[in-house]
């Protein structure tokens, strides 16, 4: 993971050399805090504004 102008690059650890995606930092962060708060795996739901 990479920071940049207020942008997040992220790649695969397996595939370093394959594409990376890139978010803006603050969508990313909502993405991290909803993993976060999640809990558990198999308790995720998407964000109602995302549905």
């Amino acid at each position: 993971m990479a920071e940049a102008d207020n942008h997040v690059a992220i790649r695969g650890s397996t595939a370093p050399a394959r594409a990376t995606l890139t978010f803006r930092a603050g969508a990313f962060a909502v993405f991290v805090a909803e993993i976060k708060s999640a809990g558990s795996p198999g308790h995720w739901a998407p964000h109602p504004a995302a549905r």
